[in-house]
């Protein structure tokens, strides 16, 4: 039988600076802790604001979420126990959260699907790529009363946070475009990439889908384009097709489809790839008004026009 004893106040105040609540007998509970959670950034670019989880570890404990207003940091407030921690930004566009009652498996992924493509076999959905997503996470935080405990860190009221990216950035240059100047409009996507990330692990699913690339003339013959994306996982074996739709002015449609799965894959650094393509030869069909419609039945939207500027 386990004894509780009333504890004076000024004896628990005193006793609160030598030791943990969890080793003092009475019969309260350790009141909850103030800490400050504050972020660093390696980069200039960052968030409006970020999400905190405190996942308990203990038989009985509960979890608990905080949102914060500002990339800097804040304030939470929790009971004294053993968490895992997990942070990600609040303001991540195109991304749906799973699975957001466990650490293990805090899941990330594309949330929307609203465009068409259309392929030889039929009409393909296009994804909409995500917005960037930072996150950290640290397996084992104690909170006491005398602070935060955490890797090398040792009751500590601050708990710092060095959140990563977790979308890769494709760069995408075609070079060398010959008759540019004769295409109008321009629709691409890039095929083979993940459909959610594992936030706490950063691993990949198997789901392959397509995202849309928006390509833009920075030349009379060149054109770039930047994606952000969960990445491709190392061992899928799915190819990774680069199809690029030009509408000339002609009202025709000429497409170009390149295997880029080596480019992704040989990669140096996997969340900063790289692609080129070069050497495409389009149609000289003038530069005479294009017809609406002529060739390809798609939305306005889903076309971007080129403009160049000789």
């Amino acid at each position: 039988m386990r004894l509780y004893t009333k504890i004076p106040a000024l004896y628990l105040m005193a006793a609160a600076a030598m030791t943990s609540c969890s080793d003092l007998i009475y019969d309260g509970e350790c009141p909850p802790q103030q800490l400050d959670v504050n972020f660093l950034w390696s980069e200039e670019q960052r968030p409006e604001g970020m999400t905190v989880w405190f996942f308990s570890t203990d038989a009985n404990g509960s979890d608990y979420r905080f949102d914060i207003a500002s990339p800097a940091g804040g304030k939470v407030s929790l009971p004294v126990g053993n968490y895992k921690m997990l942070t990600v930004n609040n303001d991540a566009k195109n991304v749906a959260f799973t699975h957001e009652d466990s650490f293990a498996d805090y899941t990330a992924s594309v949330a929307k699907e609203d465009h068409t493509w259309k392929t030889a076999d039929g009409e393909e959905a296009l994804v909409t790529p995500p917005g960037m997503l930072w996150a950290t996470t640290i397996g084992s935080v104690n909170i006491s009363v005398e602070g935060a405990t955490y890797g090398y860190i040792t009751d500590s009221r601050r708990i710092w946070c060095h959140p990563e990216e977790i979308c890769a950035r494709y760069h995408v240059e075609v070079r060398s475009v010959e008759n540019l100047k004769s295409a109008k409009a321009v629709q691409s996507a890039l095929s083979g990439l993940s459909a959610t990330v594992n936030v706490g692990e950063h691993t990949l699913s198997d789901t392959d889908i397509t995202e849309s690339l928006t390509l833009k003339a920075d030349s009379d013959n060149s054109l770039t384009g930047d994606l952000l994306t969960f990445g491709k996982k190392h061992d899928d074996p799915t190819h990774n097709f680069l199809v690029i739709r030009f509408r000339m002015s002609d009202g025709s449609i000429h497409e170009v489809t390149t295997d880029v799965t080596e480019q992704i894959v040989n990669a140096p650094d996997p969340m900063n790839v790289n692609i080129i393509i070069d050497d495409i030869t389009l149609p000289d069909t003038g530069e005479e008004p294009p017809i609406p419609g002529e060739g390809l039945d798609v939305t306005v939207g889903d076309w971007i026009d080129i403009e160049i500027y000789v």
